[in-house]
């Protein structure tokens, strides 16, 4: 079905601009394009999430919380996380590999330093000889990105290439 859908669209004019979004060009989602590149965002209103800064917080799902809080002047977050290294490392990956376009090595490079690109690049190495193919991630222009046939199975090698605590300790 992924593979029917993704030539009947394509056929009509349609891009395939993330794993699971197509749109015509220039009508990308600009709302969600945001959160797969990791930008800031402000949420605004009941359970909406936000992030800033590496910390991401959510205000309060409860309608009397909310407005009460509100009411008195103070803004109606429930809870926050900061984000560690290896989440940071970890969403850059998954996020930006949902991305037809991938994800920037240089970015990546400038966020996390060179021996994290030795690590990420050492991973990409193991994942194209156990499958035999150099092209199902593909390094062009400073950009790192699935090829079109490993979209299919994108959450095996986006798995394999996730970093553990072990090696952002060597980092």
């Amino acid at each position: 079905m992924f593979k029917i859908c993704r030539k009947l669209l394509s056929d009509k004019g349609y891009i395939h601009y993330e794993i699971s979004n197509y749109s015509l060009p220039g009508f990308e989602s600009i709302h969600n394009t945001n959160y797969w590149r990791r930008s800031h965002y402000k949420g605004l209103g009941l359970s909406a999430h936000s992030y800033f800064s590496n910390i991401r917080y959510w205000n309060t799902k409860n309608f009397d919380v909310y407005y009460n809080m509100i009411d008195q002047g103070l803004m109606p977050v429930e809870d926050m996380e900061e984000l560690s290294i290896i989440d940071r490392i970890n969403e850059t990956i998954l996020l930006g590999l949902r991305m037809t376009g991938g994800f920037s090595l240089k970015y990546f490079e400038s966020e996390f330093g060179k021996d994290s690109v030795e690590i990420l690049d050492e991973k990409i190495r193991n994942i194209r000889e156990i499958v035999d193919d150099d092209s199902v991630i593909l390094a062009e222009n400073n950009n790192i990105r699935l090829s079109g046939k490993s979209l299919i199975v994108s959450d095996e090698i986006l798995a394999s290439l996730l970093f553990s605590d072990n090696e952002i300790n060597k980092t």
